[in-house]
């Protein structure tokens, strides 16, 4: 049994579950990485990375995948098997009209389902866009990623050109009236109790 002494004395609300899952939670580095993925393939993040691709097999694809596997397949099975349930949603519908125009939603990220679950909460539509660490782009979680709406950072080797075609096509997502999804956490460390 890890000691992780740091992790037991935190404090939450009473009545919060957490679960126990005796992982041993970076003291020093907050930006350790603990999930460390199979690469499967690598995906060049520079400036001549399509940030934004109009193309009509990803426009088919997200369709298919917000309308069927989103919607329809992931809803049911995250209610089944996590008890996923939504409060507070009709307070969104106040917003309708100001929410054609894009928004920004933010959400702790602790569990690998996250973007799912925000998705689905927010009744997300395919122009979401989602920040994401690069180098999960060359796993076999690709295709998910890219048409969730997944737009990967490019690492800092790439140098500033890349980021200001990051940027430029943020830009363009903006003027589109897309909505931005945001972990604004460094790395996804599962289940950590501060969040």
């Amino acid at each position: 049994m890890k000691e992780n002494k740091h992790y037991k004395e935190l404090q939450v609300q009473e009545g919060t579950y957490i679960p126990d899952m005796n992982l041993d939670y970076p003291q020093e580095y907050p930006f350790e990485r603990m999930y460390h993925p199979t690469y499967t393939h690598e995906v060049k993040v520079d400036k001549n990375y399509p940030f934004v691709d109009d193309s009509l097999e990803l426009k088919l694809k997200r369709w298919f995948v917000y309308e069927i596997v989103l919607n329809i397949i992931e809803n049911f099975r995250l209610r089944l098997q996590f008890g996923l349930r939504f409060e507070g949603r009709e307070i969104l519908k106040k917003y309708k009209q100001q929410f054609k125009r894009g928004a920004i939603t933010l959400a702790n990220h602790c569990f690998r389902k996250d973007a799912e679950f925000v998705l689905l909460a927010i009744k997300a539509k395919r122009t979401t866009k989602i920040p994401m660490f690069a180098p999960n782009f060359g796993t076999k979680d690709e295709f998910w990623l890219r048409t969730i709406g997944g737009i990967p950072i490019p690492p800092q080797e790439e140098g500033m050109s890349a980021y200001k075609c990051f940027n430029a096509a943020f830009d363009e997502f903006h003027k589109r009236g897309s909505w931005f999804h945001i972990f604004p956490e460094a790395a996804r460390w599962d289940w950590y109790k501060p969040l």
